[in-house]
This record gives structure tokens, C-alpha cells and sequence, in this order.
């Protein structure tokens, strides 16, 4: 994993010209666009938009990029607060890191979600993919490891860090894994377990040495040579 990281951080910075500036920007628009083509066609379009990799075999490749563009939402006040959010996130992620490495996170994460659909066609006999949502919530992970105490409306009323709501959000990824096992769902299974995997790539040599830090404080803490003023 560790070996992973680095090569990430050393392709970023050899290849300052990769990748699409402002990307969220075409991926939010990209996600109105097909919204209203779901809606006029009355979810008809949907037949043609997932990712299912016997008909990519048969030669509709725009499979491999549609499904990207299908939205979570399905109202369009939930679609303008989820797109509104996304383009938030994905903006915040892009400044920090910059435009290789940004687009490098949410290209792996795409693409790990597209090896996940081929995997289980193969395996399970099925692979539907539509939309991006754990995509999307592993963006979120990652904006809040780089800003834990960034302050967030939760249901647009009620401010809450960012590092809460990271953690109520891997809650909701082993909710969602069991639920999924239980159905015999398999797909559904994999799909956070990937999406999580693609967040520690990115950020598991700042996992490792934030515990290394903690380890040493509380080593520090307890030592025997250690004054304890409060005592």
C-alpha cells in the first residue's frame, strides 16, 4: 500500500500537465444533462446507460463512461443540494492537491468500480453499475482526512464536522456490506469495500504515521520520566 502511495505522489508530481481541470465541473454538468434525459424518456434511457460488461463486449463502449453520469438522485431538490455538494468537495480536493493527483483519485476510483462490475459478471453472473455513489463518498472521506474540522450542515440545518460525519460514513459502509451479504448481493458487498480501498492508496502513509504519532504521544504520556503536572 505504501509502495502505492508513493508512486501516486511521484506520477503527480512528474506529470503537472495530467489530467482535466475543474473536472467536477463537466462531471456535475454531465449529471443534469442526464437527469432531464431519464426524466423525458421516463427512466426509458436507463437501459442504456449502466455499466454491464456483456454489453460493452458486444460493442456499446459508451458503457465504460455513461454510467459515470447517471445521478444518485431522482428529485430534482436532491439532485441540486447532491451535485451542489459534489462540485464543493471535488473543487476543495482539487485545490489542495492539484489537477494530476485529483483527477488520479477519482480515475482509480472509477476504475476500480468498473474491474469490481467485470469481476463479478464473470463471478456472479451479473454486473450492473449505475452512478457513481461510493465514488462520490470516498471523495468525501478524503476531504475530510484534509480538513477534519471543516464545519458541515447535516440535513442543512444542524453544524457538524467533518471528521463526524466521515466516521457515520464508514458506519454506513459496513451497514451497507452486511445488508448486502445478507441479500446475497455480492456486487453491492464490494463496491464500499473498493471504494475504501481507493481512499487508503491515497492517504495510508498519513494513516500510518498520524497512529505512529499517537503511539509515541501515549508512550511519551505514560513513561515513568515523564512529570505529570496534573499529579
Amino acid at each position: 500500500m505504501k509502495k502505492l502511495n508513493s508512486a501516486v505522489e511521484r506520477f503527480a508530481l512528474r506529470h503537472p500537465g495530467f489530467g482535466i481541470a475543474n473536472l467536477m465541473l463537466y462531471i456535475v454538468i454531465g449529471n443534469a444533462a442526464m437527469f432531464f434525459l431519464l426524466r423525458m424518456t421516463n427512466g426509458a434511457a436507463y437501459q442504456f446507460l449502466g455499466f454491464e460488461w456483456g454489453y460493452v463486449l458486444r460493442g456499446q463502449i459508451w458503457r465504460l463512461v455513461s454510467f459515470i453520469l447517471v445521478p444518485d438522485s431522482t428529485t430534482p431538490f436532491n439532485l441540486i443540494l447532491s451535485l451542489y455538494f459534489m462540485y464543493f468537495i471535488g473543487s476543495m480536493l482539487e485545490r489542495e492537491w492539484g489537477t494530476p493527483k485529483f483527477n488520479l483519485y477519482y480515475l482509480s476510483g472509477v476504475v476500480l468500480t468498473l474491474i469490481t462490475g467485470v469481476v463479478s459478471h464473470y463471478a456472479f453472473g451479473y454486473g450492473v453499475l449505475m452512478g457513481t455513489y461510493y465514488v462520490g463518498m470516498s471523495m468525501f472521506l478524503a476531504f475530510a482526512a484534509l480538513y477534519p474540522d471543516a464545519q458541515l450542515m447535516l440535513l442543512y440545518i444542524i453544524p457538524v464536522k467533518a471528521k463526524w460525519l466521515a466516521l457515520a460514513d464508514i458506519a454506513l459502509f459496513a451497514v451497507d456490506i452486511i445488508a448486502a451479504l445478507f441479500r446475497g448481493d455480492w456486487l453491492s458487498a464490494l463496491l464500499p469495500v473498493i471504494a475504501l480501498l481507493n481512499f487508503l492508496i491515497f492517504f495510508w502513509c498519513e494513516i500510518v504515521d498520524q497512529l505512529d504519532r499517537r503511539r509515541a504521544y501515549a508512550r511519551h504520556r505514560n513513561s515513568r520520566q515523564t512529570i505529570q503536572f496534573k499529579s
